[in-house]
C-alpha cells in the first residue's frame, strides 16, 4: 500500500522510501522504518504525518506519497 491509500487517523510504518526523496525526508525527521499517524489527508492533496513521539507534524505531497510504501500498525 502506499502512503495516499492512508486515512487520517491510522497509524502507519514506513517501508519504503524511494532514492531521490530519501534525503528530503530524513532531513524532515522521517525515514524507512519509522511509525507515524496520518493526521491529516485531502483528495490529490498532501498528506500530513506526525512521527510518534515526536512533535512537528510533515506535509507530503501527493506526488511524493504514491512513491512512498507503507504498512498500517
Amino acid at each position: 500500500m502506499n502512503l495516499n491509500q492512508v486515512k487520517a487517523g491510522q497509524n502507519i510504518k514506513i517501508d519504503f522510501i524511494p532514492e531521490d526523496l530519501e534525503l528530503r525526508l530524513f532531513s524532515l525527521g522521517l525515514k524507512a522504518g519509522d511509525t507515524a499517524e496520518c493526521i491529516a489527508r485531502s483528495y490529490l492533496g498532501p498528506v500530513v504525518l506526525r512521527k510518534k513521539h515526536a512533535f512537528n507534524q510533515v506535509a507530503i505531497t501527493h506526488k511524493f506519497a504514491e512513491n512512498i510504501a507503507v504498512t498500517l500498525k
